[in-house]
């Protein structure tokens, strides 16, 4: 391989790897670096009328929400015992 190959090589993991960076949800938050994925464990559609716009119920570990949205829904944790991966937060 020569110094260009191994350049691009570098570039292209550069830029994809973060695409494996999981962001931390936050009370309040609206928008989120596209170029992150977003750590849902299941989502489901919660409407089915269409309209502009389609709302989603989603699992997600405690370890990606925030201290203060883990406040905010305390009352959406449980023990995931299918998965056996931990605590999950529901958000309706």
């Amino acid at each position: 391989m020569n110094i260009e190959d191994a350049d691009m090589v570098a570039e292209a993991f550069d830029r994809l790897q973060w695409k494996f960076f999981p962001v931390r949800l936050d009370l309040g938050a609206r928008e989120y670096p596209p170029n992150r994925v977003l750590p849902f464990c299941r989502k489901a559609p919660i409407n089915d009328k269409g309209g502009t716009a389609q709302l989603f119920q989603i699992e997600v570990l405690e370890e990606f929400v925030s201290h203060k949205l883990r406040e905010a829904v305390e009352q959406s944790r449980y023990e995931n015992d299918d998965d056996k991966l931990g605590p999950v937060s529901h958000y309706p």
